[in-house]
């Protein structure tokens, strides 16, 4: 399969891209330099974008300059680019039963808001982990809590800094199987952080909601609005259940209000 090519290897746009009135757009790259993401969401049509803040399969974080900030924060209001969700790293598990990888999980989890408040991000999308060595219930309570011990002392509410729970396809021990959990991460949170959900299409289809008939996608929403509450999704990503790159840029808006990100992922 080609190796698609950097947008930022050809020439700029002569005119802006034409957009919606919908806020959509990718998971967009960083390499270079974290505010080339901005410049290549732009190009590529986008007025949202979503980036990982460092590796997202290392532990090491990644140190960002104060130019760096600056100069993405320039980009994001030239282009009016908003909202501008961060994706945390996949290793983090706030789930987990093990004390020492919780522990890394939490300093891991600190260092992505910081560098998240750091971009004036508007959210900062998590996975709620894997409870592998106790129960679901047990799994919940202990993503809660942990969020809640690694964002003690940030204040989110100020730099208007939401964090996202994201659903999952539920496998194995994978919390955030159903919408009921990801409810309950949000109520439990609630008074601690400003929280929210992302609903991502590929992880409900594979959770064995029917988004695909006309009449289950009618049904899975209402379960939503019942459980999570619309008010509540604040991103959405469009995936499709693929073992390789999507290329989904279906605009979704769920909520009548804010409209919903849609991003593109590197399968699901």
């Amino acid at each position: 399969m080609a190796r698609e090519q950097d947008i930022l290897n050809l020439p700029a746009p002569k005119r802006p891209p034409r957009l919606t009135s919908r806020r959509i757009g990718i998971h967009t790259s960083s390499a270079g330099g974290v505010q080339n993401a901005a410049e290549r969401a732009y190009r590529l049509g986008c007025n949202a974008f979503q980036i990982f803040s460092s590796s997202p399969r290392q532990w090491a974080p990644y140190d960002l300059s104060r130019p760096q900030c600056s100069e993405m924060m320039r980009l994001r209001e030239k282009y009016d680019l908003k909202p501008m969700a961060i994706h945390v790293n996949y290793l983090v598990n706030l789930a987990s039963t093990t004390p020492l990888f919780l522990k890394k999980s939490i300093e891991a989890f600190r260092g992505e808001v910081e560098r998240a408040l750091a971009l004036c991000a508007d959210y900062l999308v998590l996975h709620p982990g894997s409870f592998r060595g106790a129960d679901r219930e047990a799994g919940l309570i202990q993503t809660s809590a942990a969020i809640a011990a690694a964002t003690r002392g940030l204040d989110l509410v100020k730099r208007k800094l939401t964090i996202l729970i994201e659903n999952t396809a539920g496998a194995e021990y994978s919390l955030g199987g159903s919408f009921e959990q990801v409810a309950e991460v949000l109520e439990r949170l609630r008074n601690a952080v400003p929280i929210a959900a992302c609903i991502d299409t590929c992880h409900t289809h594979v959770a064995g909601y029917d988004i695909v008939s006309e009449a289950g996608m009618r049904q899975t929403l209402a379960h939503l609005d019942e459980t999570v509450g619309f008010k509540n999704v604040l991103s959405g990503i469009a995936t499709t259940p693929r073992p390789h790159a999507d290329r989904s840029w279906t605009g979704i808006s769920i909520s009548g209000r804010e409209p919903l990100v849609v991003s593109r992922f590197a399968g699901c």
